[in-house]
């Protein structure tokens, strides 16, 4: 890694990382990467030198890191507060900036790839390779709370994975592994993902610019990326604004591999935007944009060839997916600190995250009604559109309050309400065209387009909850945790959905609650070792899929009902540990 600075204030980061991955056959010749590689110099170079004409001058901020003091390392994940590393109970993983730039990650598989106890799993619907989801001690998907600077990322369906968060974004994540529900909520059976993006205070220095342009390229993947960071802050007002371009093709596959790869290529956009302002000395408001738009085309030949069944026999000649996704959030936040008799500090979050995804494909196929040898007796196009789209408001407050006990005994308490309303969709587009004819038809194995395999759904989704945090003396430390949960969830059936329900079955609408709670002790053997001890719960609510899925597959004889019975999934965790330091 190469680090440059201009004209004192203008940050310029080169980075070329080559793997040793061999490169497949039909990948780009080097000449061709390296002029990939090289196109975005010029534009980063004239940014870079814009940017160093202001009259803003500030030291390099590797300078002012490389001169720092180590501090000791603190997370928040594991109890809603501050608190060191060394007197964390439970397993909480961290990783933070240096490493996602040390390790040249791009991607949520990258980021977990040296995190013990956690990987992520790659799936594959229609063609498509990405990665699915998060896993935690052997439980992943939807069993894994995700967050991002602690609003609940949307949710993803097949065929599009869970990798919805620009790493290029993140000054840190902390992982919390075991069941969490009793601080955070449903879906916390296996654990907690914290994303915690970039802020002013992380770059600037007071009345002074920060500016910074970053470009990387990636051969096993053919990634270049780009972007370009600024960040200022003075007394009582700072800012950071982010924008990172991604361009990348399929991995790469060995020169032995005996498969070819569906060829992907396509592009992703995000943008950070963050400002605070202090109102008075005990109190601030703050606002975040985050924004993502990614798309990517596919070439996909194992969709191509010979089908004959369902009848008539059919072959593909030509299959191309196209998919789009675009995420949306907005955050507004407010704090005050201030010793009152019921909280020390408080923080209000006002937030709305939508996600939209749209997975295009287009075939080209030959319809042999009278068998392959007598030749295609129809040439037609088939469109596909398969949607998936889904918005969250909420609101939470949060109080921390801390008490010496004339005793000795020190108490951390937080408490707090939280409200999620969530809409989610799932239409499905599909339409063949005779080439000949023009007519067409969107009739497809019985299955009439366009449906939904579940109902819109609206979910509500409110809670309270408390913690303690008991410190009774230098060496021995108690945690007790409470948390309510309410949920309801209300099917919203149309006539889309009715023709995938051709059998009208009755749909799940659930009205339940949930309380978890968690226990966890920790002592100090010596200054370098100590031991802790754990017992959490976790809980997962019916969600719109796996309480109200739909559908009769009239080609191969199956169907699929809703159960208006299910209930809520249960976990329970008892973890002990040894901790040393050196």
């Amino acid at each position: 890694m190469i680090i440059i600075t201009i004209l004192k204030n203008v940050q310029i980061i080169f980075t070329n990382a080559s793997r040793s991955k061999k490169m497949h056959h039909a990948a780009v010749s080097n000449e061709n990467r390296i002029f990939r590689f090289f196109h975005v110099l010029p534009a980063a170079i004239v940014i870079a030198l814009i940017l160093g004409s202001s009259n803003s001058a500030q030291a390099s901020r590797t300078d002012v890191d490389d001169k720092a003091t180590p501090i000791e390392e603190i997370v928040v994940i594991s109890s809603r507060v501050p608190v060191p590393m060394d007197e964390v109970i439970g397993s909480v993983g961290v990783i933070d900036r240096s490493d996602i730039d040390s390790r040249m990650v791009s991607d949520m598989a990258q980021l977990f790839a040296t995190e013990v106890g956690v990987h992520v799993d790659k799936g594959q619907a229609y063609g498509r390779m990405y990665n699915d989801g998060i896993i935690i001690r052997g439980l992943g998907g939807k069993r894994v709370n995700v967050l991002v600077d602690g609003v609940r990322v949307g949710d993803t369906y097949t065929g599009y994975g869970r990798d919805l968060v620009d790493t290029e974004l993140l000054k840190r994540v902390e992982i919390l592994k075991g069941p969490s529900s009793a601080l955070y909520g449903s879906d916390g059976l296996a654990g907690v993902i914290s994303y915690v993006t970039k802020d002013p205070e992380d770059f600037a220095i007071a009345g002074q610019l920060f500016t910074s342009v970053k470009t990387s390229f990636d051969s096993s993947s053919d990634r270049v990326k780009a972007g370009a960071l600024m960040a200022s802050s003075n007394d009582n007002f700072g800012w950071i604004l982010q924008a990172t371009q991604h361009d990348s093709e399929q991995t790469k596959l060995h020169d032995d591999s005996t498969r070819d790869p569906n060829p992907m290529s396509g592009e992703k956009t995000s943008v950070l935007a963050k400002m605070k302002y202090e109102i008075t000395e005990s109190s601030t408001i703050s606002m975040a944009i985050d924004l993502e738009q990614s798309e990517f085309e596919w070439y996909l030949p194992t969709g191509i060839g010979m089908s004959f069944f369902p009848a008539p026999i059919t072959n593909t000649s030509e299959s191309l997916g196209d998919d789009e996704t675009k995420r949306e959030r907005y955050t507004l936040s407010y704090e005050f600190s201030g010793k009152k008799l019921l909280f020390d500090d408080v923080t209000i979050n006002a937030f709305h995250q939508s996600t939209d995804q749209q997975q295009k494909t287009d075939k080209v196929k030959q319809i042999f009604g009278f068998g392959p040898i007598t030749g295609p007796t129809q040439f037609q196009t088939e469109a596909s559109n398969f949607e998936f789209n889904q918005s969250v408001e909420g609101l939470s407050i949060q109080l921390n309050k801390d008490l010496d006990m004339e005793s000795g005994i020190k108490h951390q308490l937080v408490y707090g309400l939280e409200y999620e309303n969530i809409d989610v969709e799932r239409p499905r587009y599909k339409t063949a065209t005779n080439v000949i004819t023009g007519s067409t038809s969107s009739m497809f194995g019985g299955d009439i387009y366009p449906n939904k395999t579940f109902p819109d759904t609206e979910t509500e989704r409110s809670a309270a909850y408390l913690s303690d945090r008991i410190t009774f003396n230098d060496r021995m430390s108690l945690v007790l945790g409470l948390r309510y949960d309410q949920y309801d969830l209300n099917p919203q059936p149309d006539s889309l959905f009715n023709a995938s329900n051709v059998s009208r079955n009755e749909l799940a609408q659930i009205d339940d609650s949930a309380v978890s709670g968690k226990l966890g002790f920790l002592y100090d053997l010596s200054d370098n070792l100590s031991i802790f001890a754990q017992y959490a719960e976790g809980f997962r609510s019916p969600d719109y899929e796996s309480a109200n899925l739909s559908f009769v597959n009239f080609a191969y004889y199956y169907s699929v009902a809703p159960n208006p019975e299910l209930e809520s999934e249960e976990s329970s965790g008892y973890e002990i540990g040894l901790r040393g330091s050196t």
